[in-house]
């Protein structure tokens, strides 16, 4: 595949409150990376070794790190050589700087295909690595070190994505006037379920990332993006340090919520 029919790379970036050491672990290690990113991940710690991470069945992707400058840089791939397909062309660069006192984490993706029909895919990662790292930030803020257990669910809707979004909020009770972030909102889920919080960070129609008191400052992460179809939807709630028996409780709750969502 050569240059010219890739698109422009994907460039994100946010300022974490926590050491760089802290930032490394969570984005180069198995276990950091379950705490904000995936549910099971493992990582072999140089060059040339395996990244490979896991959303559940189907759901796997097995990489290698390209490139590995321990606390400062980790390139996530498949070396050219490997390339057989579109899916394997996109590349992962991660790299750590310190800015004032916090942490400056930059990443960009490269490598995916132009043309239309990668728009949806080009649309998804972008709104998905937003939500990935906001998730990232808030794991290290306010819950360093605590494992991460979620309750989770991704599908695809007939809806159009603004349409989605829209039936989503409602799904959660949160109003219009809440959706700014650093807002501070209480609401009434479709299940009649009260819980309240602060909105992390929104792009309406696209993201709502936003804190649960109630599930131990838990954090819903929500994104929706365009398909030829309709829109497609990933939606998070990861829990810290949840008793068992709550975490079983609020896992029942919130799935029965999301099954509303059709």
């Amino acid at each position: 595949m050569s240059n010219d029919t890739k698109r422009p790379p994907q460039t994100h970036e946010i300022e974490i409150d926590a050491p760089p050491e802290a930032v490394w672990k969570a984005i180069s290690t198995g276990e950091g990376l379950t705490r904000w990113y995936a549910e099971e991940a493992r990582v072999e710690p140089r060059a040339g070794g395996e990244n490979w991470v896991s959303w559940g069945e189907g759901q796997e992707v097995g990489n290698q790190n390209l490139a590995w400058e321990a606390g400062k840089r980790l390139k996530v791939g498949h070396p050219p050589a490997e390339v057989s397909n579109p899916w394997k062309a996109i590349v992962i660069d991660f790299e750590i700087e310190t800015r004032g006192g916090r942490t400056l984490l930059k990443l960009v993706q490269s490598g995916l295909p132009a043309g239309a029909d990668w728009d949806s895919m080009d649309e998804g990662t972008k709104v998905g690595w937003e939500m990935f790292l906001f998730a990232l930030k808030f794991y290290l803020e306010h819950h360093a070190g605590k494992p991460r257990r979620t309750i989770l669910r991704y599908w695809s809707s007939p809806k159009p994505a603004a349409e989605t979004f829209a039936a989503l909020q409602g799904l959660l009770g949160i109003a219009a006037d809440d959706l700014r972030a650093g807002a501070r909102y209480a609401a009434t889920t479709a299940s009649g379920e009260k819980i309240a919080g602060h909105i992390v960070a929104v792009e309406p129609g696209h993201l709502l990332v936003a804190s649960v008191d109630e599930l131990g400052d838990a954090l819903v992460s929500l994104t929706v993006h365009a398909t030829k179809e309709g829109a497609y939807v990933n939606f998070i709630v990861g829990t810290f340090g949840l008793p068992e028996a709550r975490y079983d409780e609020a896992k029942a709750r919130w799935s029965q919520l999301l099954q509303q969502a059709g």
